[in-house]
């Protein structure tokens, strides 16, 4: 895949993720098991601060793998939706790697 194209795939992936958990109203985030708002509150805040300051892709994919790295310790606790879309972000960020 050209790296442009996965570059924005990959984008997209992340924003997805940041749009699922942290919402306007944080019901979503709100409803998360305490470990999981605990563990990731703060590294998808920081991906999604990276997201919508246009950051570096560098410095997105660093923010990305922090996520993905504490998403995999605390794996049993994630709902299936988030651990799907943890999981899509990741795919597209290998491409991009």
């Amino acid at each position: 895949m050209e790296r442009t194209h996965a570059a924005h795939a990959f984008r997209e992936a992340a924003q997805s993720l940041v749009d699922l958990v942290l919402t306007e109203d944080m019901v979503y985030f709100d409803a998360l098991p305490d470990r999981v708002d605990r563990e990731l509150g703060t590294p998808l805040a920081g991906l999604g601060s990276a997201l919508s300051e246009g950051r570096e892709l560098s410095a997105i994919l660093d923010m990305a793998r922090l996520v993905e790295e504490i998403a995999d310790e605390i794996r049993p606790s994630l709902p299936e939706d988030l651990a799907s879309a943890i999981s899509d972000m990741a795919t597209a960020r290998r491409d991009v790697d």
